[in-house]
Formats: C-alpha cells, structure tokens, sequence
C-alpha cells in the first residue's frame, strides 16, 4: 500500500471525507460498535486522513475537537474493511499525535466501546465503556 498522509482544521474542507466517516460512522453502529443516538463529528471538527493510491480512496480517518488550546478527543476513527489489519489505523494514530504536538495540543482524549477489540487494543483502551481513555503526549 502507498499511502498518503493528510490533515484539515475542518471537516467540511476536506471533501469524500463527509461521506466517508458517514459511512464508518453508520457501519459502526451496524456493527454495535457505536450508539446510533450520538453524533459523531460536527462540520467544524478537525480530521487527519490517509488515503492510498493503489485504490484511490481514503482507507482510514480520524475526526477529532479541540476542546482546549490543549485538549482534543476523538470523535470517530475508522478503517475501511480492505485497509484492516495492516497497520493502517496505527500509522495514522502516530501522525495524528504528530498534528496535535504541531498545534500545541498535549492531550487527547477517546471512548471506544467495550465491543470494538480491535480498536480499543490500537488505542490502549482497557476502561469499560463510556469512560474516557486519556493519552497526554509527550
């Protein structure tokens, strides 16, 4: 896979991404991963990407807020099926911690639910669910 790395301040600015984390979003649910009563990002959310040009799409995606000069969380993350299990969301979690350090932001914040092993183990999530996974970076 060749991958490229992307960050924008807003969502909206971002173009397929809407669509794309809408569908994780609604896969996410299906999946009971999610609550179908929250909503995940707001237009104004920032998110870092990747995207890989053997299939010309974005395989993975982070949606996070700033809530602080120094605090953001993650609203949504996801992976697409075919990008599992590779490294990808990994990867991408190592350059979102990158584009925090950048904006000054020390420490971020998750909930992942307790269904979802896979990505509470990239995330080292071991709280149960509904409560908060802090990360201060160093």
């Amino acid at each position: 896979m060749e991958l490229d790395y992307k960050s924008e301040d807003q969502i909206d600015g971002a173009g397929p991404i809407v669509f794309v984390a809408t569908e994780g979003w609604v896969d996410l649910v299906a999946k009971g991963h999610a609550w179908a009563d929250y909503v995940p990002f707001r237009h104004t959310d920032s998110v870092v990407y990747v995207t890989d040009y053997e299939y010309e799409d974005i395989v993975a995606f982070i949606v996070y807020r700033i809530e602080s000069p120094h605090k953001a969380s993650i609203q949504i993350g996801y992976t697409q099926p075919h990008a599992r299990r590779k490294g990808v969301y990994g990867r991408l979690l190592v350059y979102f911690e990158e584009v925090l350090r950048d904006k000054g932001i020390r420490v971020y914040e998750t909930i992942v639910s307790d269904t979802n092993k896979a990505m509470r183990s990239i995330n080292d999530t071991r709280e149960p669910v509904g409560v908060l996974s802090r990360k201060v970076l160093g």
